[in-house]
């Protein structure tokens, strides 16, 4: 079993719409969007995360975590309804690989929804160190995820997501929100 994206793979240049609510300065790729006091989640989260079926197995989300760039699993029901996400630490070497993986997830602290504020949503990822956050409504249907860059200084996009699975190795280019090392 491998992991599916929620919906078809992002072109390049997938996203470039207005985000809703938005001022127009937002775009797929959150090159010219300012994180303001108005921002939220919804604006800053990729919509094309990987998730898995309820029967995942651990060997199946041990293959996906396998990737150093991925640091979480999304187990879903019914197609939509998030119901566990799963990180490495879940993942004991004891577990049997072919046990169902949802039950070793949780929801709790690994979630927000589209409506909270990014820049309070960022400091908390921030202070516990925490890269990922499903995005989720008052139903727990899946709705994107929220990747905070290594940087800390920006999140990740649908591009940045679909550069990678075309080129492993890809360096996303830096955003305004996120200064090149160089």
């Amino acid at each position: 079993m491998t992991a599916t994206l929620s919906e078809p793979p992002p072109t390049p240049t997938d996203r470039r719409d207005t985000a809703p609510g938005g001022s127009g300065a937002y775009s797929g790729d959150h090159a010219a969007y300012p994180m303001t006091a108005e921002a939220t989640v919804r604006q800053a989260m990729i919509r094309h995360a990987k998730t898995f079926p309820a029967q995942a197995t651990v060997a199946d989300v041990r293959r996906l975590l396998d990737d150093p760039h991925v640091h979480a699993a999304l187990i879903l029901a019914h197609a939509d309804t998030l119901v566990a996400v799963i990180e490495r630490a879940d993942l004991s070497a004891a577990v049997a690989p072919n046990e169902e993986a949802a039950r070793l997830g949780r929801l709790e602290g690994r979630t927000t929804t589209a409506d909270a504020p990014l820049a309070s949503t960022r400091d908390a990822m921030s202070t516990t160190g925490q890269r990922r956050l499903a995005v989720i409504d008052t139903r727990h249907r899946l709705l994107g995820l929220l990747c905070l860059k290594a940087s800390g200084l920006g999140f990740c996009s649908d591009r940045d997501v679909y550069a990678r699975s075309i080129n492993p190795n890809a360096t996303p280019a830096p955003t305004s929100k996120e200064p090149s090392d160089e």
